[in-house]
C-alpha cells in the first residue's frame, strides 16, 4: 500500500490504468502491487510517499 500526500505544487499518480491529479493538501492511497508512476504537473512539486508493507 502506498500513500501519497502533496505538500506543494501538483502531482499526478498513475495506477489502475489511469492518472489521478492531486494538488497541495490532497492525498491518495493505492495498492502498489501493480504498475504505477508519478509525474510532476508543476515546475516544483513536493510530496510525501509512504510505503506500508504487510507483515
Amino acid at each position: 500500500m502506498e500513500h501519497v500526500h502533496v505538500i506543494s505544487g501538483e502531482v499526478s499518480v498513475h495506477f489502475d490504468h489511469k492518472w489521478h491529479a492531486l494538488k497541495a493538501g490532497e492525498s491518495i492511497r493505492f495498492f502498489s502491487d501493480q504498475p504505477y508512476g508519478y509525474q510532476a504537473e508543476s515546475e516544483i512539486a513536493v510530496f510525501h510517499n509512504i510505503v506500508c508493507y504487510p507483515k
